[in-house]
């Protein structure tokens, strides 16, 4: 099979669950081109987070017809995002991701069963009057969260869809469709240091955002109307297989 085919794919079945639970993608095509295909993490990792901004741009659009996305929020947390993903890139090359890999492991655990648990569903609308304190901590959360995912080479959406849901009070369709907004604005910013720097195949990036393209507006249809449970349990079981994923390599060279 031409290797162009297997990147399509990868990038349909990127696009079809980034859109379906909210997520960049970023969960699925950097174990996919690393260990299906053979391409190295630090090659991985600039083109994955490339074409989150496509799958955001694809998806996101579904959210935005049912009026699923929160665009305050989108300005508000995009913003520390944003900084969280030109930092994380930036600091990618000098700083050792096995233990940012564990902890984040350790946090998406905890995450997804806070996930599955869930919490009762508001009618109010997201902005839940917590004040300005409130959200600047989960203003910090993000920034943290953007930098850690831009090290290992996720959109970030794995940790804003919590964020948003959990400590903010949105809806779950609500949260997933401003997280898929937000993940294409941040992780813009680190694809423009990746190009700066000269970090992105454009052969393999390519082929990836030709299946993106229809695998994210898939996705972002299915998931816009999604019964909540349902993509709360499928987000729960993706936080805990990309757990699994990070701190495996780390804790196996230690034991």
């Amino acid at each position: 099979m031409p290797v162009e085919l297997l990147y399509i794919g990868c990038g349909v079945l990127a696009g079809v669950v980034a859109g379906y639970v909210g997520i960049g993608g970023g969960i699925i095509m950097v174990p996919f081109l690393t260990v299906v295909m053979g391409v190295d993490i630090k090659v991985a990792v600039p083109v994955s987070v490339a074409m989150i901004v496509v799958t955001s741009l694809a998806s996101s659009n579904e959210y935005l017809k049912r009026d699923k996305v929160d665009m305050e929020l989108v300005v508000m947390l995009g913003l520390f995002m944003a900084l969280g993903n030109i930092a994380g890139s930036l600091l990618s090359e000098v700083i050792p991701s096995e233990w940012v890999r564990v902890a984040l492991a350790v946090i998406l655990v905890y995450a997804a069963a806070s996930m599955v648990k869930g919490r009762k569903e508001e009618e109010v609308p997201v902005v839940a009057h917590h004040g300005w304190p409130y959200y600047l901590l989960c203003g910090l959360i993000a920034f943290l969260g953007g930098t850690v995912a831009a090290i290992v080479g996720i959109g970030g959406g794995i940790m804003l869809v919590p964020i948003i849901y959990l400590l903010l009070g949105a809806p779950f369709t609500t949260a997933k469709g401003t997280s898929l907004l937000l993940v294409g604005f941040s992780s813009a910013a680190s694809t423009a240091v990746y190009m700066t720097n000269n970090r992105i195949d454009y052969a393999i990036a390519a082929p990836v955002i030709f299946g993106i393209i229809f695998g994210g507006r898939l996705g972002g249809r299915l998931g816009s109307v999604a019964r909540p449970l349902i993509a709360r349990l499928v987000f729960g079981a993706l936080m805990l297989y990309l757990g699994f994923r990070l701190a495996y390599e780390p804790l196996s060279r230690l034991f």
